[in-house]
């Protein structure tokens, strides 16, 4: 494992119950993360927080250790680069957990672009009611007239997470690990991701543990983060194997 640090003095001072740690797991995506990453780089915490950025890049063979290495050199954020081998993204995400200087970790895709005030509105959220795990909403980064094309159920196997009013969260409600805030003491007490589901599904599990374990978890509409859509995606093909792949994963949670 191989790990690039930016000055930690940058949050010495900073407590760790006051520390927010954004994970962003990554593979051969350098053009998406450096926009997910420059989105990250400006977020208000009107000194309240402190907040740093853990990097794992499981094994891509693209120049992704060049753009965040870049991304370090510009930026006022302490930042660390992990790199993994290869081993799926449960087993990144358990990287990123144990890199983790905070108290309070936030999960983040590297195909996403954050609003200013994400973690703000998390960081409020699980203030005001008390919860250890806060999740928000989730657009697509498609124009108005892409979106008006595609059906409500398209949309969510893009990876919309639609606005509602803010409350605690249902078994109905989708809790996933592009917009999630989480304090330390839920994965200790849970178990963290189970590398054993490297065809995805990892979040939905952990977070069924998350429900067994009568751990509330709060939505806050205002948390928004933009899910950038690649072409392909839009295509029939990828749409039949993302809903195909989302029924197997179920399946295998509600089977075991």
């Amino acid at each position: 494992m191989l790990a690039y640090v930016l000055d930690s003095q940058l949050i010495a001072d900073v407590l760790p119950e006051r520390l927010i740690t954004v994970v962003v797991c990554t593979y051969n995506r350098r053009d998406y993360l450096k926009l997910a990453l420059d989105s990250l780089q400006t977020q208000e915490t009107e000194g309240v927080f402190g907040y740093e950025i853990v990097v794992v890049d499981d094994g891509s063979t693209d120049d992704t250790s060049n753009v965040v290495a870049d991304f370090i050199s510009k930026g006022p954020i302490p930042v660390r680069y992990v790199r993994e081998n290869g081993h799926g993204i449960a087993a990144a995400r358990n990287a990123g957990l144990a890199n983790a200087k905070g108290d309070w970790i936030a999960f983040f895709d590297d195909d996403q672009l954050a609003d200013n005030r994400w973690l703000m509105e998390l960081w409020r959220s699980q203030e005001s009611t008390g919860a250890r795990c806060v999740c928000g909403a989730r657009t697509l980064h498609l124009s108005d007239e892409e979106l008006s094309s595609l059906s409500r159920f398209v949309r969510l196997t893009l990876g919309e997470i639609p606005a509602k009013e803010p409350g605690h969260c249902s078994r109905r409600d989708t809790i996933c690990t592009g917009n999630v805030l989480l304090h330390r003491s839920v994965p200790e007490q849970v178990g963290g991701f189970d590398p054993a589901l490297v065809r995805g599904g990892e979040d939905t599990e952990f977070f069924m543990r998350v429900r067994k374990a009568d751990i509330a978890c709060y939505y806050t509409p205002h948390a928004l983060v933009a899910h950038m859509v690649p072409s392909y995606r839009m295509q029939e093909s990828y749409l039949v194997w993302a809903a195909k792949r989302g029924g197997v994963c179920f399946a295998h949670c509600d089977f075991t």
